[in-house]
């Protein structure tokens, strides 16, 4: 089993976030080789210049200067669904991302230098929180390592996700790698599916699936995918699956219809 398998069956919170990033990474480019990412990482952390490793601020300061001005990595926000924004090895490349892979970054540098990231999963946003017990900030790598307050952060929702979010109302929780996997694998997903790419998002829903074999939600999209691929068989049986899981969803009597419509045309073949 790999790393990133292990991380969506939440077997391996003690993990390699970058190695299961890598796997993420090539379902875009299947050559990718695991030391193409590792060792720009580590070239990335070795950059950092000492720093008082009491001093939380300080260590904001460094990785701050050596990740956004040195090596220059900000938010794409051009091309913001572009999928080599999902993968890490284009990130590094080309020192441009989305909020939760420039994130993934800023994590993997500081856990080289022994330093106490983790990841936010805000909606619509993801970010950073350093926090050593003795000092904490949120930051958020996608504007090049801003620090935000509670407030920030709230505002930040609003305006990503145009939805009113009350003062106190957001959970500010540590997200586990499996969610950070998976949030990984649903942004490119999406990605996959807007672009019509049917068999790229076969495959995540098969790596989701694997993990969580009663996601009605993966079945749903992975029969829908099915169908497109002409895999009339196996999108019947997804979608049979997905009504047995969630029956009273608004659109069963539609998928009935073409459940039944696909066992007929499937007959007329037999």
């Amino acid at each position: 089993m790999t790393e990133l398998q292990r991380m969506l069956k939440g077997e391996a919170e003690q993990g390699r976030l970058d190695l299961a990033a890598t796997e993420i990474a090539r379902l875009e480019y299947p050559d990718l080789a695991d030391a193409e990412v590792v060792d720009q990482l580590d070239a990335i952390a070795a950059d950092v210049p000492a720093f008082d490793r009491g001093d939380g601020h300080a260590t904001v300061d460094a990785l701050n200067t050596v990740l956004f001005e040195r090596w220059g990595f900000h938010g794409n926000d051009t091309e913001y669904y572009d999928a080599r924004n999902s993968c890490l090895n284009e990130v590094i490349a080309r020192r441009t991302g989305i909020p939760i892979t420039l994130s993934v970054i800023y994590m993997e540098v500081a856990r080289r230098l022994g330093q106490p990231v983790f990841g936010i999963g805000l909606p619509g946003h993801f970010v950073v929180e350093y926090d050593s017990g003795a000092y904490s900030a949120f930051l958020d790598p996608f504007h090049k390592g801003e620090r935000l307050t509670p407030a920030e952060c709230e505002r930040l929702v609003s305006k990503r996700t145009g939805a009113v979010v009350e003062p106190g109302s957001l959970s500010f929780r540590k997200a586990t790698k499996q969610a950070i996997v998976g949030r990984m694998l649903q942004n490119l997903k999406g990605i996959y599916a807007g672009s019509q790419q049917w068999a790229k998002v076969l495959r995540i829903c098969d790596l989701l699936l694997e993990a969580d074999p009663r996601s009605a939600a993966e079945l749903r999209v992975r029969g829908a995918a099915n169908l497109h691929l002409k895999r009339y068989s196996a999108g019947k049986a997804d979608l049979e699956e997905y009504l047995r899981l969630a029956p009273g969803v608004p659109e069963a009597a539609v998928l009935r219809e073409q459940i039944a419509n696909l066992a007929k045309w499937s007959a007329q073949w037999n």
